[in-house]
């Protein structure tokens, strides 16, 4: 069966608070996403790729069955990441021709989306993984110094044996419902941010469970 991308022409509009932090996470992160979006690297899929350096298996896990799980490898960068197997991925760089000028992974619930800021009405969750070179030899702390993120519910896991700062936001009422998980993490090379979105539906909880098993499972080289 041959599957169709079809976009939505109502995106999901962010609240005034969430907004400011997105922005200030990608202006963080360094990320031109009109760059990206013009260097696609793969297509959106749930079963294959056209990079031949980034391969895909199956992985248990504690929420869903093993056989409802992948893993993404992404052997230019350097990390992996399960994700739910229905769920779609795009892969976009900064540059194609050197993949450690950075770019982001966009997993979604909805096929058709590659944009990291805009959202269809038909997603009901996404973790968009963004990734810089880490040129000032920041850490996790000082990368969120008077961040506005730090006011949300902020706690520190370790990540495959490296300290990260998780921080979760409510739901914003004035626009949408829709509540954000980020994760960052740093490590010689890179700077990294998972932001998970998650709408409002009645099985908002357990799309959060699935967020954060996706950003507990992220390994970086």
């Amino acid at each position: 069966m041959k599957l169709g991308i079809k976009f939505s022409n109502q995106p999901h509009q962010f609240s005034s608070v969430i907004i400011l932090l997105l922005i200030f996470t990608l202006l963080l992160f360094s990320l031109d996403s009109c760059s990206n979006l013009n260097n696609p690297v793969s297509t959106m899929t749930p079963d294959n790729t056209s990079e031949s350096t980034n391969t895909i298996s199956s992985s248990p896990t504690s929420n869903l069955p093993e056989n409802e799980w992948n893993i993404y490898t992404d052997q230019g960068i350097g990390f992996t990441i399960k994700y739910p197997s229905t769920w779609y991925y795009y892969r976009s760089l900064t540059s194609n021709d050197d993949p450690s000028l950075g770019g982001y992974v966009l997993f979604s619930s909805a096929l058709g989306n590659t944009s990291n800021q805009t959202r269809s009405e038909d997603e009901a969750a996404r973790v968009v993984v963004s990734f810089v070179p880490n040129t000032s030899n920041a850490d996790v702390n000082s990368l969120l110094q008077g961040s506005p993120l730090v006011a949300y519910d902020v706690t520190r896991p370790t990540i495959n044996g490296i300290d990260a700062i998780r921080i979760i936001t409510p739901s914003e009422a004035e626009v949408d419902l829709s509540s954000h998980i980020f994760l960052f993490l740093v490590t010689q090379s890179f700077q990294y941010s998972l932001v998970g979105t998650i709408s409002a539906l009645p099985n908002s909880s357990q799309l959060s469970d699935m967020v954060i098993s996706m950003q507990d499972s992220f390994s970086p080289k």
